[in-house]
């Protein structure tokens, strides 16, 4: 199952995340209660994000700039913009009560077998659903994999 939150953009939206859900309950991207998140697909990779989101990289990039060296990507976000989106793979329940209960050897092929779909699943939505909006009024729609570092 796929669960889509947006992330809002600005110089303060960052903190929310970290504040209220990292810290909050399931303290859900430093992985107490759920596993950590990780950077993963095409635009990480283009901005040199791998492995274990950090709290830092998160509030560099929810600002707009490069998580490396703060520079600004393409043009300021305003706050209150979409800068992307939190995506959250889960399996059924009954995937994970086989996971909870099974061997180690089988448990090994359960997670295997999610981290195949959801790659798969990343890999198409990356092709088929990551556009960027530009022009007024978010006119003109082009592939995500169109957008340079520095902008269109």
């Amino acid at each position: 199952m796929l669960s889509i939150g947006k992330l809002a953009a600005g110089p303060g939206a960052g903190r929310y995340y970290v504040d209220q859900v990292a810290d909050g309950r399931e303290d859900y991207y430093s992985g107490e209660g759920e596993a950590p998140g990780r950077w993963v697909g095409a635009g990480s990779a283009k901005l040199g994000l791998s492995g274990r989101v950090g709290e830092d990289e998160l509030l560099r990039l929810l600002a707009g700039q490069d998580s490396a060296t703060g520079r600004v990507l393409g043009r300021e976000l305003r706050s209150g913009t979409v800068a992307g989106f939190d995506l959250t793979f889960r399996s059924p329940k009954s995937v994970s009560i086989l996971f909870g209960v099974g061997d180690p050897a089988l448990a090994a092929q359960i997670r295997g077998g999610h981290e195949a779909a959801v790659s798969a699943a990343l890999e198409y939505l990356e092709r088929e659903a990551c556009v960027v909006r530009r022009g007024k009024g978010g006119a003109v729609e082009l592939p995500g994999s169109r957008v340079r570092r520095g902008g269109v």
